[in-house]
């Protein structure tokens, strides 16, 4: 495949596997196919090479059964990309209660392996990353606005209760001098009645 420089390569692709060919010249269309139980342990090998520097290898991964890779291309060229199918189950882990289906599947005779392929500039990408960041930075600006109204408010509310409680101190202070105000009155006014009325009854004792 050419591929430019700067150019981002996305392969999709889904593996599935027979295991019931006996002869590896038969034809695979006459076969049933399936996609592994294990799509994790029965996979893909990836591998992606710059043909035109000496087959130089850029990217070799390890793929599950379905998936997707991509890759930036370094340079301008023909680049050669390899989907090959494995096992990458082991030998000790047929013993460990492993599903027989996943090791039989894991034995598969033989393989296809559809794939589409998506090609991009990664400058455009750039660009939507920026515009991804832009988004996130109004987001996140939009998002401090709030908080701060929202402190703003907690201020208010702040503020209005602690004039609510100067408010009623002060009113219960004025109760509370109020009732000591009469209270005072009425053990003056008291005193009073008691010495006029001991006067009283002294001036009518002496006639």
């Amino acid at each position: 495949m050419d591929l430019h420089k700067d150019t981002i390569l996305i392969g999709r692709y889904k593996m599935e596997i027979t295991t019931d060919a006996t002869n590896a010249g038969d034809s695979y269309t006459s076969y049933s196919y399936h996609t592994p139980l294990d799509k994790k342990e029965i996979g893909v090998v990836i591998d992606v090479e710059e043909v035109f520097d000496n087959n130089h290898r850029v990217v070799r991964q390890r793929g599950f059964a379905v998936g997707q890779f991509s890759f930036n291309t370094l340079d301008s060229g023909q680049h050669r990309i390899c989907l090959t199918p494995k096992s990458f189950l082991r030998q000790a882990w047929f013993r460990n209660n492993v599903d027989s289906y996943i090791v039989k599947d894991s034995k598969f005779a033989m393989a296809r392996i559809g794939i589409e392929l998506a090609i991009g500039d990664t400058t455009l990408l750039d660009s939507k990353r920026s515009r991804d960041v832009q988004t996130i930075k109004e987001q996140v600006y939009g998002l401090n606005n709030k908080l701060s109204l929202i402190r703003r408010e907690q201020l208010f509310i702040r503020e209005k209760e602690a004039h609510f409680r100067d408010l009623s101190e002060r009113t219960c202070e004025t109760v509370v001098n109020w009732v000591m105000i009469q209270l005072g009155a009425m053990v003056i006014l008291f005193i009073y009645q008691a010495i006029r009325i001991s006067k009283i009854f002294e001036k009518r004792k002496i006639d």
